[in-house]
């Protein structure tokens, strides 16, 4: 190309500008977070044939973005580069510590409604100087996945992620899209969709960083942020076998009938995890513990409240089937449901929800194993409560299992369990919750209608032989994870079976006799 003397001197004109431009780049800071890793898979769903992690999907999608930005001369830095768990605190203080001008985290949806599918970009109305940039640098990426990957527009929200709440710079999440929808799994998992959705949040990147060339990226004003939340279907459908509908959103309201189970409802309203909902020729308000929704439920933005990290815990769930929800709240869409026995990893706690690799799940329904399983067997002594003060009202428990705790919400420790059909003394109520002579239950599994004890079913005798499936099968000295560990099995134990009760199976061991969940014994 030949440079004539008027383009020769615009040139020279340019070059102080062009320096300018790769030195501000060449001493930007982004940290590129891919969500899950490890322990902690994300979403898993089948793509040709085979599971698909989210957090192998992401990782891959952020290792391009890596190229993209490096090329420009930006210090790119990711919190993970292998298939390896770091809890949400570190990924944030890993930006903070290299004092970061950007943080993006990356991730895949999912939902147990496989017509869910679109994009959507979060960030965080701190109402702090940050909201606004980071408002700004979701709309750019935002924008660029939508052109580029052709999917559905969600839209950007605001949302208290944690990841983003203790970041000290703009920090947005960026959802590619429904892993769980076929046509959104066919774009964003192939070769082609995960350069595409690479470019797409590269190009938003440097969109940005384009619009705030002119100032400091760290430098950012404070400017209130109007938030609107997702668009919703205010349909549900009832998970429990029989749900109560109450007059007002809490236990202490009269019950004004039931809804059976996969009963389809209308959400009018949601207040303090209860909705209020109409079926048929029926109005009230139920537990949203018990009921699906089609998707995300409205979300209103609060202040982050701290979350409790990883300590290495694990669970085990006492509902006959537990809802396993995308957020620590009954406002968030049902992903999957657990059964009663299954063992999870809690990855976090935050206002008693649990977080677990596929996602959260109330407190109350998980009995906490933080201990380590005890060898040989031995002995448990049993401890008896001290008799009931008299009361004005008894209750009859519902729940297979029951938690007794040492006040009256979940966040307060198990202090003993209570099985199906016991008979309480209420001696107080209190939002929702009975004191009882022991400690406190969940009214929701306490029948206040002075009707019989449901009977028990009486243990089956069996001289059947079994087979551990699990990994680590916890021996219990009773018919329940509320009782002590006293062993381990390993998988591929052959064991023998005394008796069968409520799904767990009495067994001879090399020193006396224990019980194990039947969900991990083949027979």
């Amino acid at each position: 190309m030949k440079l004539t003397k008027l383009g020769i001197f615009i040139w020279i004109l340019m070059l102080p500008t062009l320096f300018v431009e790769a030195q501000n780049l060449s001493q930007t800071v982004i940290v590129i977070d891919p969500g899950h890793g490890g322990m902690d898979p994300g979403a898993v769903w089948p793509f040709n044939g085979q599971p698909l992690h989210e957090s192998g999907l992401v990782l891959d999608i952020s290792l391009r973005i890596e190229n993209l930005l490096a090329q420009h001369g930006i210090q790119v830095h990711l919190t993970r580069r292998t298939d390896v768990y770091v809890t949400l605190n570190n990924r944030a203080h890993f930006a903070n510590n290299l004092n970061a001008n950007l943080f993006v985290s990356v991730h895949a949806n999912a939902f147990a409604n496989t017509q869910s599918n679109g994009i959507e970009t979060f960030f965080f109305n701190s109402g702090n100087q940050r909201a606004t940039q980071s408002q700004s640098l979701a709309q750019s990426i935002q924008a660029q996945k939508v052109q580029t990957l052709g999917l559905r527009n969600r839209g950007v929200f605001s949302m208290p992620f944690r990841v983003l709440t203790q970041a000290q710079m703009p920090a947005v999440l960026s959802e590619i899209g429904f892993m769980s929808n076929p046509a959104d799994m066919a774009r964003i998992a192939s070769e082609a969709g995960r350069a595409d959705s690479a470019q797409a949040i590269y190009a938003g990147i440097m969109n940005f960083l384009g619009a705030n060339a002119s100032t400091n990226v760290s430098n950012v004003v404070n400017t209130p942020v109007a938030t609107t939340p997702p668009a919703v279907d205010n349909n549900g459908t009832v998970t429990a076998f029989n749900l109560n509908v109450r007059t007002g959103p809490s236990t202490n309201h009269q019950i004004i009938g039931g809804l059976p189970r996969n009963a389809s409802v209308s959400i009018l309203e949601t207040r303090d995890d209860w909705h209020r909902v109409q079926s048929g020729n029926i109005t009230g308000w139920v537990s949203g513990d018990f009921v699906s929704l089609a998707t995300l439920a409205p979300v209103v933005v609060v202040p982050a409240t701290p979350a409790q990290e990883a300590t290495g815990q694990s669970g085990i769930v006492i509902a006959s089937v537990l809802n396993v929800r995308s957020g620590p709240s009954t406002n968030y869409g049902v992903l999957s449901t657990l059964r009663s026995g299954a063992v999870v990893n809690i990855l976090e706690t935050r206002n008693s929800w649990h977080r677990i690799p596929t996602g959260w799940v109330s407190g109350d329904f998980i009995n906490q194993n933080g201990a380590a399983p005890q060898l040989p067997i031995v002995a448990t002594p049993v401890v008896t409560p001290p008799p009931a003060a008299p009361a004005s009202q008894t209750g009859t428990v519902t729940a297979n299992v029951l938690n007794v705790r040492s006040g009256s919400s979940t966040a307060h420790g198990v202090v003993s369990t209570l099985n199906r059909g016991a008979v309480i003394n209420i001696l107080e109520t209190r939002d929702g919750w009975h004191r009882m002579a022991s400690g406190w239950v969940s009214g929701d599994f306490v029948s206040l209608e002075g009707n019989a004890p449901a009977p028990i079913p009486a243990p089956a005798p069996s001289n059947q032989q079994g087979t551990v499936t699990a990994n680590f099968l916890n021996i219990r000295a009773g018919a329940s994870t509320g009782h002590n560990i006293i062993g381990t099995l390993r998988s591929g134990e052959r064991i023998s079976i005394l008796e069968t009760r409520n799904g767990w199976h009495q067994i001879q061991t090399a020193s006396g006799t224990g019980w194990v969940s039947g969900d991990f014994i083949n027979i």
